[in-house]
């Protein structure tokens, strides 16, 4: 230490500037690209769609304490929607999928506060389909059948975790947690009942979708 102080002290005045100077904006640089890891984590999903084929999608969230994700951004490339497109929306990400060359992406609003801000969908899913004019939202329960049978993206997770496919067969989420024992199957009745349960504590009278 003292040899250290030493050389320190050998330096030019104008060169133990610099030298502090680029130190400082180190440490802020380090600290900003923390926060914005912390505040933005992102990372890439393998996602099985319901034709057969694998998909990788890069996931990035906005994430705020004590709520979790208030919002996502879902980059992807398919050959029917001419490339690489990106789904952004203030809730999780729950499907991705294709069926007769749509593509479609269904979120899930969790909350209170999302929950309204999409005007109360009836079973909690928020759906939408892709085209040249960009993503237009439509009915939930009018989607196919095999698009609307189970989530492929899991949307509890929030930092990232092995999204792999062998990963994501060992389980799934819950009510916000992941757990061997949940499956990605769609139950309506139980989303629907988590709908109103949301919708009597939001006070409203009337379901969208």
């Amino acid at each position: 230490m003292k040899n250290i102080m030493t050389t320190w002290r050998q330096f030019a005045t104008w060169k133990r500037r610099s030298i502090a100077s680029f130190l400082v904006v180190a440490l802020i640089g380090g600290l900003g690209w923390l926060y914005i890891d912390y505040r933005f984590p992102s990372w890439d999903e393998e996602v099985m769609l319901s034709d057969g084929r694998m998909l990788i999608v890069h996931r990035r969230q906005e994430m705020v304490a004590p709520y979790g994700a208030i919002r996502t951004w879902l980059t992807f490339s398919l050959p029917e929607m001419g490339g690489k497109q990106t789904w952004t929306e203030w809730m999780y990400p729950a499907i991705v999928d294709v069926n007769e060359g749509k593509v479609y992406v269904v979120g899930l609003p969790i909350g209170r506060g999302q929950y309204l801000a999409y005007l109360q969908p009836r079973y909690l899913y928020v759906a939408y389909e892709y085209s040249s004019a960009g993503w237009k939202r439509i009915p939930f329960i009018g989607l196919p059948d095999r698009v609307r049978a189970k989530e492929n993206i899991l949307w509890c997770a929030e930092r990232g975790v092995a999204l792999t496919r062998q990963y994501k067969s060992n389980g799934w989420c819950g009510d916000r947690t992941y757990s061997p024992t949940n499956s990605p199957n769609i139950n309506l009745s139980k989303r629907s009942e988590k709908a109103q349960e949301l919708n009597g504590l939001a006070g409203a009278k009337s379901f969208t979708d």
